[in-house]
């Protein structure tokens, strides 16, 4: 028979982690350093959606997943890394993780990317998270 979809959110979000100021330093790290091999976000969704994302207190979104990435290599190719860095890279991985079982109809080309991130900065699990994110590519018909 059917049973109902997980609908479980993460306690605490990338806000209560890092300050909107913090995100945007390692956005200024990021972008020059990750981004010109790596081109799979767009700088202004970085620049512009994170404002409201901070001031709406949203939680367990695609767009923090990616904010996570963001942070999270911005910090480790930062001259002064993150004391949080870890933290940020727990939650994405919990927010990344409650895609595993998502109805496709929740997934994103933002959650590929976010998954393409965290292959990234955890070298020892790229081979995980590129495998996750080409499933989602698909699923989602990016390869028509």
């Amino acid at each position: 028979g059917n049973r109902p979809e997980s609908d479980s959110m993460p306690q605490s979000s990338i806000q209560n982690i890092v300050s909107l100021e913090e995100m945007k330093l390692s956005a200024e790290v990021f972008f020059p350093t990750v981004h010109p091999f790596f081109s799979i976000l767009d700088l202004g969704m970085i620049e512009k959606r994170p404002v409201y994302f901070w001031i709406s207190q949203q939680r367990g979104t695609d767009l923090e997943a990616c904010v996570c990435g963001v942070v999270a290599l911005g910090s480790y190719f930062s001259p002064v890394p993150s004391a949080s860095g870890a933290q940020v890279v727990e939650q994405s991985k919990l927010l990344l993780d409650l895609t595993i079982s998502s109805p496709l109809g929740l997934l994103s080309l933002k959650h590929v990317a976010a998954r393409v991130l965290r292959a990234i900065y955890l070298p020892h699990l790229s081979w995980m998270a590129s495998n996750y994110a080409d499933h989602i590519a698909e699923a989602l018909g990016l390869h028509r």
